[in-house]
């Protein structure tokens, strides 16, 4: 018997069993982090501080059980049962599926894909969402004094609903983000330059961006309700790491979508922030264009 996750109150939780079989075979229970691909839910191990847009429509954790097996050294794949928390399921009295395939066949390639179906609504709706990723590293010299690295990332995910009235054609999201990341002078500077696009007609799994209704996005969406989202996000992040400690990093993003879906100077809660003060009269600032420059020091211990 092994347990597994020592951070009770800061990482998902779970107890299983290994058995001696391949490379090896694992029976989980427990809390997971459902997504694996390019970013981490450790913010100082990701390329960006701002998480890629197509990852906002992934659910990140779930709990229930899966199956791990190491088939051979460059393979595996698992199988979950997902019955609740941020997963495809039936609001915890049902069982969701998924399956996660990692192929690794060399340090400088990953392959990466996900795959999700449950119940998620009150309704009679399923949801079926896929997430594919490849991490690859074209070019390594950690000695160097100029460009000593150089990797990509592409992720991509497609969802769709059903039942309900929702159709597949109707009622689904397709994204893609794009990663280019540079190092410099002995991997202590980094470059890492990344594109996102996510069109998601019907709104499948899109949220209000703002509590508080009418606002700007709902009011768009009243006028056609066929409106189709179509979110676009470009980022720079500038990273300056003097050790295996600490981190140095500045970001600027651009965000753009075709009806008001980012929060302006105004707010989107209420007229002073608290979500218990009278909004009436008052309606949220919402804004088709957003641009963020982000500074940061991440530390690790």
């Amino acid at each position: 018997m092994r347990v597994i996750g020592i951070f009770f109150y800061l990482f998902p939780d779970s107890a299983g069993y290994q058995f001696k079989k391949w490379y090896g075979l694992n029976v989980e229970m427990g809390i997971f982090m459902s997504y694996i691909g390019l970013e981490s839910y450790v913010t100082g191990e990701n390329w960006s501080y701002q998480r890629s847009m197509v990852c906002d429509f992934t659910p990140f954790y779930f709990s229930g059980a899966r199956l791990q097996a190491f088939p051979s050294k460059k393979f595996k794949t698992e199988l979950w049962l997902l019955n609740g928390w941020q997963s495809y399921n039936s609001w915890n009295k049902g069982i969701g599926f998924g399956n996660s395939n990692y192929y690794r066949p060399s340090e400088n390639l990953q392959l990466v894909a996900n795959f999700y179906l449950g119940k998620d609504s009150r309704t009679s709706i399923r949801r079926f969402h896929h997430d594919n990723s490849v991490v690859a590293r074209y070019y390594n010299n950690g000695e160097a004094k100029g460009l000593s690295g150089a990797a990509f990332s592409l992720n991509s995910h497609y969802g769709f609903q059903s039942g309900g009235g929702a159709s597949p054609k109707s009622s689904h999201m397709l994204g893609t983000s794009l990663a280019n990341r540079l190092w410099f002078r002995n991997n202590k500077v980094a470059l890492t330059l990344r594109g996102d696009l996510v069109t998601n007609p019907g709104l499948y799994l899109a949220f209000s961006p703002s509590p508080v209704a009418p606002n700007n996005f709902t009011d768009a969406i009243a006028i056609d309700p066929k409106q189709r989202l179509t979110l676009y996000q470009g980022t720079t992040t500038l990273d300056v790491m003097p050790s295996d400690h600490v981190t140095f990093r500045l970001e600027y993003g651009y965000r753009q979508s075709n009806v008001p879906y980012f929060a302006g100077k105004g707010g989107t809660t209420s007229p002073d922030g608290w979500v218990d003060t009278p909004t009436a009269g008052w309606r949220p600032d919402l804004k088709k264009e957003e641009n963020r420059v982000t500074v940061a020091v991440n530390f690790r211990l």
